[in-house]
């Protein structure tokens, strides 16, 4: 997540953008977001985020990678709700070994 310190570690961009690496089709690719989230559930305690958060408001990493994947699956998530997480992340693509009874004796 950009910007990010010498560290690595994501800042707080005072003009609310921020780029996100993924692996999308073969390749690493920059999501482009805002930090504007969506919230529900307006009850007596307020608004709460619809994505992951962290009880520190300076922590907003959880946030910023949610909305990124969304935005990057959004044409996907109409069609299944399972999403490569994990390869948008690492670039590692599962390699998934059917197993059955008889792929096991042999």
């Amino acid at each position: 997540i950009y910007p990010q310190n010498a560290e690595g570690f994501p800042l707080i961009n005072p003009h609310g953008k921020y780029v996100v690496r993924l692996f999308l089709m073969g390749a690493w690719r920059q999501v482009t977001i805002d930090d504007v989230v969506p919230v529900g559930g307006a009850d007596k305690a307020g608004c709460a985020s619809l994505f992951p958060a962290c009880v520190s408001s300076t922590v907003q990493w959880p946030l910023l990678l949610t909305k990124a994947l969304m935005r990057a699956f959004q044409a996907d998530l109409a069609k299944s709700t399972m999403l490569p997480v994990v390869t948008a992340l690492t670039g590692w693509l599962p390699y998934q070994t059917p197993l059955s009874f008889d792929s096991l004796s042999r």
